[in-house]
């Protein structure tokens, strides 16, 4: 029975049974090694373990073989990687813009701001990040170039330029209202950004929308129907929960008076609008924002005494579960913040202040803590970003219906769905509480139990998964470490082929 992995006192055994003591000495020798441990292995262990780590890796071990090129490359396994970051929380990163820039921060850390080459870098061009959904960025810049991007893969796609329909003689004129959303159409596998431009008729008092929507599975724009709201602020990005993205309206143009803020959603797959009901008990004379917070939508209220309420509402679509989770008071004037995303243990929030710092709120104690890091731009507005695989180009569907194979061996869909279902996701930090990955049906054993083993897949987090050797057990005649050895020995060549990669 293995626990945690020791990979040094491991390495070194499988040194001492290697003849004449012989190591790799180059990624050649470590690339041989895993191939041969990989035909030790039962294709879902080691999916398992690959669809665990980090974008970065991946694309460095799809030059191991075809096989795991065509493996990482396929759609199941870039949905299975992407639903394994999402429940774990993991491979998470803030994306920050200023002006032409754009800079990356590992959310682990919090240490260095690193600026990023992104597709539309051009010498004093302004940058704005128009949505951000499964780890697919979408930018523009001054001239209305869009481009879909992915940051981790540095994979782009530059959209079809999109005139407006409007004519001059309209008797409209363009006030400068124009928002985005980016969200994923699951029924269609389709990514789609929105576009809302806003018209204000020549006397001030009338108004006009149109909504279009691009498709990335047909690369082309279409009209949908018309938003029957004013928008009330530019921040271009809307915010994507649940399958809708959202912005804060108003029902009518008041040029001399402070209209009252209403939230409303757009459906990425009906392609509609309504409204988002709001907190019953909050106080409407503020200035309010939407936000996404640890999966909820959430709503940041400004009050002109200078204080800022945050809510969150905890299951989407109903107004009762709204609340209040942090309210911030301070003696000077706070010009805006942004929920940004929980601590590990969920006991702080990171906001983004004032567009000039990164600061931890204490839920508990209501304290508020600086975070420093080196690089920090001096104005900025921060997008939480998770890495992916997901791709700007889109694969064809009958390519989903394909078996993929490993090592050699086919790969069903259902063994798929079943490595969702039987393997779990934890933390080195974590003693007690195992947190479960995919809607697990089978209770959750004690991690020591006999037919489970730990394995340690980045040790700079301490992130694990339990490997279930029940379904093996059969076909091995009971209990057999020799698969532990091998998955054990797998990761550690892993770690040493991307040591040397690095």
């Amino acid at each position: 029975m293995k626990s945690i992995v020791d990979l040094k006192l491991m390495n070194k055994n499988r040194r001492k049974k290697r003849k004449g003591g012989l190591t790799p000495t180059s990624s050649t020798e470590t690339q041989l090694e895993i191939q041969a441990i990989m035909a030790e292995l039962p294709p879902e262990v080691i999916i398992n373990i690959l669809s665990r780590l980090q974008v970065g890796r991946l694309l460095c071990f799809r030059s191991i073989a075809k096989t795991w090129r065509s493996l990482i490359d396929s759609p199941y396994f870039v949905d299975l990687h992407l639903e394994k970051s999402a429940e774990a929380k993991s491979h998470l990163s803030l994306i920050l813009r200023k002006d032409s820039d754009l800079y990356y921060i590992n959310f682990d850390s919090l240490d260095d701001a690193v600026e990023l080459n992104h597709p539309l870098m051009c010498y004093s061009n302004r940058i704005r990040v128009l949505g951000s959904c499964n780890g697919l960025l979408c930018i523009c810049n001054v001239a209305e170039d869009i481009a879909l991007w992915n940051p981790s893969t540095k994979k782009y796609r530059v959209l079809p330029s999109l005139p407006s329909d409007r004519k001059r003689d309209s008797g409209m004129c363009l006030c400068g209202a124009r928002v985005y959303g980016l969200g994923y159409d699951a029924g269609h596998d389709d990514y789609k950004l929105v576009r809302i431009s806003q018209f204000i008729g020549l006397d001030y008092l009338s108004f006009e929308s149109e909504v279009k929507v691009y498709s990335l599975r047909n690369n082309a724009w279409k009209k949908v129907e018309d938003m029957p709201y004013v928008l009330c602020y530019t921040r271009k990005m809307g915010i994507l929960v649940s399958g809708c993205v959202h912005w804060v309206v108003t029902r009518q143009l008041e040029l001399d008076q402070l209209a009252t803020e209403l939230v409303i959603a757009f459906d990425i797959v009906k392609e509609t609008f309504r409204e988002v009901p709001m907190p019953e008990s909050m106080n409407r004379k503020c200035q309010i924002d939407v936000g996404y917070l640890g999966g909820c939508l959430c709503i940041v209220a400004k009050y002109e005494d200078a204080g800022v309420d945050v809510w969150t509402l905890k299951e989407y679509g109903v107004r009762e579960s709204w609340s209040k989770l942090l309210t911030l008071t301070q003696a000077r004037r706070i010009k805006s913040v942004r929920p940004l995303v929980y601590s590990k243990n969920g006991r702080e929030v990171l906001l983004e202040q004032d567009h000039e710092n990164l600061v931890w709120f204490d839920l508990k104690s209501q304290r508020v803590k600086s975070v420093k890091v080196r690089g920090l731009p001096d104005l900025f507005e921060a997008v939480v970003c998770m890495e992916s695989l997901v791709s700007v180009h889109p694969s064809r569907r009958d390519d989903r219906k394909k078996q993929e194979s490993v090592g050699g061996r086919r790969i069903r869909r259902g063994m798929i769905s079943w490595l969702k279902a039987s393997s779990w996701c934890f933390r080195q930090s974590e003693k007690k509480t195992r947190t479960k990955s995919g809607e697990l049906r089978p209770s959750v054993r004690d991690p020591e139990c006999d037919n489970h083993f730990s394995v340690i897949i980045n040790e700079g987090s301490g992130e694990g998964c339990l490997v279930d050797m029940g379904p093996y057990l059969t076909f091995l005649g009971g209990k057999d470490n020799s698969l532990s050895d091998s998955v054990l020995n797998f990761v550690g060549q892993l770690q040493l082929w991307s040591s040397r990669r690095e």
